[in-house]
């Protein structure tokens, strides 16, 4: 399991690489750094893709052994379960009377606030 992680970061790493190279090429005039750079962003692209793919055609597909029923029978003992549970989340809306009930604030107009 270790592997495939370290599997999931190599591109990453090697795109990091190659961009780190694709600079010093650039500013330090190497031209040795100039093109492994770019060719180590491809490379890490690629293989990015690669294991895309691979973990893809890994992953296992759904039993054919399973039908409808079970599923259902699952999903019934997991909903029975969250209601032993109770709700995750309460709300309460709690309204405050207004102070004023006869007058609403209004801002001033635009020549009252710069008169003041």
């Amino acid at each position: 399991m270790h592997i495939y992680r370290l599997l999931q970061l190599t591109p990453i790493i090697f795109v990091l690489a190659g961009a780190v190279l694709t600079v010093v090429g650039n500013t330090a005039s190497i031209n040795s750094c100039k093109i492994a750079g770019p060719v180590l962003i491809t490379f890490g692209g690629l293989f990015l893709l690669f294991v895309a793919v691979w973990s893809n055609f890994r992953q296992d597909p759904l039993p054919e052994t399973t039908n409808c029923e079970e599923l259902e029978n699952t999903r019934e003992q997991n909903l029975n379960h969250v209601d032993q549970q109770g709700p995750i989340h309460h709300f309460e809306i709690l309204r405050f009377p207004s102070e004023s009930r006869g007058q609403d604030m209004v801002p001033p107009s635009y020549e009252e606030a710069v008169r003041q």
